[in-house]
């Protein structure tokens, strides 16, 4: 679903900036592969609300599409909610639809209620309905959803979409890339207008004692000799 929604913004002519919640460097190949520019990683264990801004605001393009990880609420230092909530960014639900129709708006109306409950500031926008067939199954899904919650689209079933599990993990975008015909067909199912519609510009601030920091250290600062640099090997291995 991450990887249609890129492929469809970037066929209405749109410069994508992928990035994903918490650390992973396997979904970030893949959308680097669709979408011709790196993933940023997004997590507020590892980097802190502040230093998870900068990580964002340190992205190009024209608009940003982050992947979340598990589920919306699952992780209790690190979630997707608490990307979203950090960024102010809403989300869209990936809800399961290969067997419901009314249930699918059952699951997003429970997520959406569900922020409140735990203490997170969560704006659920709307679904992309994953494994969702057409017409009368469409159809359903799409009536179903209460006021305040969009439909997107769905991703219908493909084989051509699956990419192959190994322990731990999927294959790497190297490994195992999707076919490009696969992710054009997906993509146009899902509406480009109402993403956008929803869109809104994060929330970047830091506080003052932040001191501006930029790429390569503090700004206005010399670098310090004694901080350790941390290189990422990159190879077959």
């Amino acid at each position: 679903a991450t990887l249609a929604t890129i492929r469809a913004l970037s066929n209405a002519g749109h410069a994508v900036q992928p990035a994903k919640a918490g650390p992973d460097f396997i979904d970030p190949s893949h959308h680097a592969a669709v979408a011709g520019r790196p993933s940023r990683t997004l997590d507020p264990w590892l980097q802190g609300t502040e230093g998870l801004r900068r990580n964002y605001a340190r992205g190009e393009g024209d608009v940003c599409v982050v992947e979340g990880a598990m589920g919306l609420y699952d992780g209790e230092v690190s979630s997707t909610a608490m990307v979203a909530e950090t960024l102010d960014l809403p989300v869209v639900l990936v809800a399961d639809a290969n067997a419901g129709m009314e249930s699918v708006a059952a699951t997003a109306l429970g997520f959406e209620r569900f922020a409140t409950y735990a203490g997170r500031d969560v704006d659920v926008a709307g679904v992309i309905a994953q494994r969702a067939h057409g017409g009368r199954h469409e159809a359903g899904i799409r009536g179903a959803l209460p006021d305040g919650l969009t439909y997107f689209g769905r991703i219908a079933p493909d084989d051509g979409l699956e990419i192959p599990e190994r322990h731990l993990g999927l294959h790497l975008s190297e490994e195992a890339p999707i076919a490009d015909g696969a992710l054009d067909v997906a993509a146009a199912e899902l509406s480009v207008d109402r993403l956008l519609g929803v869109a809104r510009e994060p929330n970047l601030a830091t506080s003052p004692s932040d001191g501006g920091v930029v790429e390569g250290g503090r700004e206005g600062s010399t670098p310090d000799p004694d901080r350790p640099r941390v290189a990422v090997a990159r190879d077959e291995a």
